[in-house]
């Protein structure tokens, strides 16, 4: 209708809510007057654009002809029972000062007579149709605060950087690695699992270890290329290092863990389509985890969020990958008893005792 009747826009940043939480963001207002066309009554209001209010109104054309309204009252919509565009919502600021006392029941299965300052109004229900009409219902309510959103952005915004310590167990943790972590010959970490105090002694976990492997090893052999995908995996573990094979007389290390594992399939990958994930939450015959005895500390690389939100900081910005990043810090010698796993290229052979030498991902 603003277009219509050419009104002049101003620019707002309005959302509006509707039913079920439907939100719209409004981008101009007008002012218009509205003119009753029977009893000459006028207002002004300013009105939110929006490319459509609802639907046509009534759902159907209804059938009016033998209804009782008086031939005394002036209707302020002759053609109430013509299907029609809605252009104007008036919001209740002003729709309570339109209604006057007047009002007639035409009878019970038929809309009820409301006198208004625009003339009179027909509404309600139709009783013989309302088994086929879809009933619109809408309420719109414009938020209190248009800058509520962006208010909740900011605020998230300013917090991008800030780091709030509370447990002492993180404390723990940072103090435990820098008391043992050391630079190797060739200049990389070298640390030491953050084992938690009075945690209770871990039990035997090979024989679980053993169950689960040969539980995969039996999926495997029905997925030829993921078996070979998986084999290349940890032959490549064991060629760069990564990994050792134990002897027999180093297989009965008292509390060693063994890690159960499986794989994660990306296909889409354009690097790495499959990946081995290696179980710390496995428990032993004293039902403790390694991840029950280590100390627990939040993940220190910031949320996806902040790291977009602070990406529009700048005009450029740059992505890397660094290859096998975890697989870059060695663990001390005394603690690759709690990183072992059980593997075998083939059924027909024996299974192998393999000792994980950096740090281990799940």
């Amino acid at each position: 209708m603003s277009d219509v009747l050419s009104l002049p826009k101003s620019y707002v940043n309005t959302p509006i809510v509707g039913v079920n939480g439907t939100k719209t963001a409004v981008k101009f207002k007008i002012n218009a007057t509205v003119k009753s066309r029977v009893t000459g009554y006028e207002f002004s209001l300013d009105y939110l654009v929006v490319p459509r209010v609802t639907g046509a109104l009534p759902s159907l054309k209804l059938d009016a002809k033998d209804w009782p309204i008086p031939s005394d009252i002036q209707l302020a919509d002759p053609r109430f029972f013509d299907p029609s565009r809605i252009d104007m919502l008036i919001g209740a600021e002003l729709f309570f000062d339109l209604m006057r006392a007047g009002k007639i029941r035409m009878s019970a299965e038929l809309p009820w007579l409301q006198e208004s300052l625009l003339g009179w109004l027909v509404a309600g229900p139709v009783g013989n149709v309302l088994s086929v009409v879809s009933i619109q219902g809408y309420q719109v309510i414009r938020t209190s605060s248009n800058n509520e959103q962006l208010n909740e952005l900011m605020k998230r915004f300013w917090m991008i950087d800030e780091q709030v310590i509370e447990s002492s167990e993180i404390d723990e943790c940072e103090r435990h690695f820098v008391a043992t972590h050391i630079r190797g010959d060739d200049g990389r970490y070298v640390v030491k699992l953050p084992f938690r105090e009075g945690s209770g002694e871990l039990g035997d976990s090979r024989v679980q270890a053993e169950k689960r492997f040969k539980a995969l090893e039996t999926r495997l052999e029905k997925c030829p290329d993921t078996k070979r995908r998986y084999g290349d995996f940890i032959r490549d573990y064991i060629r760069l290092g990564h990994a050792r094979i134990l002897n027999d007389s180093e297989k009965d290390a008292v509390g060693a863990y063994y890690l159960p594992h499986h794989c994660i399939l990306k296909p889409d990958s354009s690097t790495t389509k499959l990946r081995v994930v290696f179980d710390a939450s496995a428990k032993t015959t004293t039902n403790l985890s390694l991840n029950d005895v280590l100390m627990e500390v939040p993940a220190v690389q910031s949320p996806l969020f902040d790291i977009l939100l602070r990406w529009r900081l700048h005009k450029y910005v740059f992505s890397t990958d660094v290859q096998r990043m975890y697989e870059q810090v060695k663990v001390n010698d005394e603690h690759t008893k709690y990183q072992r796993c059980v593997w075998r290229d083939e059924r027909s052979q024996p299974l192998m005792d393999l000792e994980l030498q950096r740090v281990t991902y799940g």
